[in-house]
């Protein structure tokens, strides 16, 4: 929980061994199908945080790929909650929230009480970073199988000679 200027911020992040993302996104209690602003700044501070966390403390040192927003978020489970005067959404069923101010709100909170978490449970972020970079593993051999296969199948329309296919 974080409150500034007037807006309450309420954020639960869990890891688990899923593969999917879940997350939930709330203004002033009413339920924002396709989030807003408070889930892109929930979701640029989390990969911030969590990056920033990794390579202060050179968990990083064995990987070579870069780890996105999507790696880090594999397997988390976010209620993202916030309380603000006069907000706006897209439309009249509340789907998506657009006030920009939310942003620096959201920033504030995670990185306040993220980055306490993470200094003070160095077991737990490890294994969270850990995860991460599993994720980016996969996500990166994922992509050399297509290539693979679609490189494959781009040479085999050729119909090369034996001695000069590849």
């Amino acid at each position: 929980s974080f409150e500034e200027e007037g807006i309450g911020v309420d954020i639960a992040i869990q890891w688990t061994n899923d593969f999917r993302e879940t997350l939930l996104c709330f203004a002033n209690n009413i339920r924002n199908r396709d989030g807003g602003t408070h889930e892109t700044a929930f979701k640029q501070a989390l990969t911030r945080i969590v990056n920033t966390y990794a390579t202060q403390e050179n968990l990083l040192k064995n990987f070579k790929g870069q780890i996105s927003g999507e790696d880090i978020r594999e397997g988390v489970v976010a209620i993202v909650s916030v309380k603000l005067p006069n907000p706006t959404f897209s439309n009249q069923t509340k789907d998506k929230l657009l006030n920009n101010n939310i942003t620096p709100c959201i920033n504030a909170a995670m990185t306040q009480c993220m980055t306490q978490w993470l200094e003070e449970s160095p077991n737990e972020a490890k294994v969270v970073v850990e995860k991460t970079i599993r994720s980016a593993q996969a996500r990166e051999a994922a992509r050399k199988a297509r290539e693979n296969v679609y490189r494959k199948g781009v040479m085999d329309s050729l119909a090369l000679p034996g001695k000069l296919s590849d």
